[in-house]
């Protein structure tokens, strides 16, 4: 649920099925039912958002990504399961490096040190680093240690 918070609620209240109404709780699972654009109008209700693309601050682009499947718990996950990660880790890697990611997000906030990070954003001054720009190079370092922790979850299971 920490992924996708009330995503259900606002299909079944602005996006009905036409003919149908909603009886008993939403599903666990949102659906996917459109992918926004930027300038394409998404309406809930009497609201219209329009999402726009905004280019970074002081003249650079930056490109960021958010790797959604991190594992906090590998051993709750099948060995069928762990394999497919690292397959997922690896395409991800190509894709990113493509794309020049050099802006490193993550879904859960314990994971690399994001507290830290806002502290560092809201003291910044004009010059100082940004804490989320960490570069394309250490992206793909940061996509390489989650391969490892894989492979090792893997190999210990071997042992």
């Amino acid at each position: 649920m920490d992924h996708f918070g009330g995503t259900p609620y606002i299909q079944d209240h602005y996006q009905p099925p036409a003919g149908r109404t909603q009886k008993g709780p939403p599903p666990v699972l949102p659906k996917h039912d459109m992918v926004m654009t930027e300038g394409q109008a998404v309406i809930l209700g009497d609201e219209k958002v329009i999402p726009l693309a905004i280019p970074g601050h002081g003249g650079k682009t930056h490109m960021a990504a958010l790797y959604g499947g991190t594992i906090l718990l590998p051993g709750i996950i099948s060995d069928d399961g762990l394999q497919q990660y690292l397959h997922s880790i690896a395409h991800f890697k190509v894709e990113t490096k493509k794309a020049k990611v050099d802006v490193e997000l993550q879904n859960h906030p314990l994971y690399d040190n994001l507290q830290q990070k806002l502290d560092k954003l809201k003291t910044r001054k004009k010059g100082d680093p940004n804490p989320f720009v960490v570069g394309q190079a250490n992206y793909q370092k940061f996509l390489d240690v989650m391969s490892q922790c894989m492979d090792a979850e893997i190999a210990r299971r071997k042992e």
